[in-house]
């Protein structure tokens, strides 16, 4: 899962914006043993969250919403706010 988000990031198709996720990264390393995780004190959730993402993102297939395999794309109505009015 990890060498998943590590290709995600590099390819850029796995943008991150959460500030506690970036705080995270900082203290993710290779430990001594050779595992992946927090150094002692800090936290890793937010990095391995995002890890299952990436993974889940690459192995699970698309899966449209129920409305749209039944309707087809589903078409936003265009609301006239100013004068009240709405249409598709």
């Amino acid at each position: 899962m990890l060498g998943e988000l590590r290709s995600a990031m590099k390819r850029q198709s796995f943008l991150i914006r959460d500030d506690r996720a970036i705080n995270e990264f900082s203290t993710f390393c290779r430990q001594k043993d050779g595992g992946y995780r927090a150094n002692n004190g800090c936290h890793d959730d937010h990095v391995m969250s995002l890890a299952i993402a990436a993974y889940l993102q690459k192995t699970l297939p698309y899966v449209p919403p129920i409305e749209e395999q039944r309707f087809g794309t589903i078409t936003q109505p265009q609301i006239d706010y100013a004068r009240g009015k709405t249409g598709y």
